[in-house]
């Protein structure tokens, strides 16, 4: 039977510490092989009204790394299917505008979240399948990481935030917009050939006033 000495042990110990070692520097290098990309910032969202529609304004940065890649912006609908658009990072990996609508908002015809036009061409409050846009909605910005940036709709009080007051819808397609009223006065209008008649008539009417007083004076001068 074999004997192990101290000092066998003691190598075996320094072995086993050596590997230890070189394994784990092969995790730590492993782990520096898969960076992590953090978001560049300041990245922002917010709602802005472009007329008298609201629309869905944002800032993103990603960094240089990712210039020119393509993101993908999502719209979160908690009710239904997601809004979804794509667009190209500048050559700083940068993204900004204001040409999305916001959810449940159209501009032709004009729309907003949370209002209906009813049969009798009232606009009206009413659950149109976009209450939640009235509120704080969320848009994630995809390439490889994703940015999650929120947003809150309009106050009641902004000039897009519900229908202009008195407004009139427009008409549906296919049908023109009625001519304005207008008021006319009554009784045939008088043309050129009416207006001869009655110089003609009234002529007449001179002729004989005058021919009726030379006869009167003639037969005052024979009974003299």
């Amino acid at each position: 039977m074999a004997m192990i000495t101290g000092s066998a042990l003691r190598a075996a110990a320094v072995a086993g510490a050596g590997s230890l070692a070189l394994l784990g520097g092969a995790t730590a290098a492993f782990a520096q092989d898969t960076p992590e990309y953090p978001p560049e910032g300041p990245s922002s969202a917010s709602a802005v009204c472009i007329g008298d529609i609201p629309y869905f304004s944002f800032t993103v940065d990603f960094g240089p790394e990712f210039a020119g890649e393509t993101v993908t912006i999502t719209l979160i609908n908690p009710e239904g299917d997601d809004f979804v658009y794509t667009r190209t990072l500048d050559a700083n990996g940068r993204l900004s505008g204001n040409d999305i609508l916001w959810p449940g908002a159209n501009d032709n015809p004009p729309d907003w979240p949370g209002w209906i036009l009813d049969e009798d061409g009232n606009w009206v409050e009413a659950d149109d399948g976009f209450l939640w846009a009235r509120g704080t909605i969320t848009a994630t910005f995809e390439v490889n990481p994703t940015q999650t940036i929120s947003a809150t709709y309009p106050p009641a009080t902004s000039v897009c935030a519900n229908p202009p007051s008195g407004d009139t819808p427009p008409p549906p397609p296919g049908e023109q917009t009625p001519p304005p009223t207008t008021t006319t006065a009554t009784g045939l209008p008088v043309t050129g050939g009416q207006t001869a008649a009655l110089l003609m008539v009234g002529g007449g009417l001179l002729a004989g006033g005058t021919a009726l007083v030379v006869s009167s004076r003639r037969r005052a001068n024979e009974t003299v």
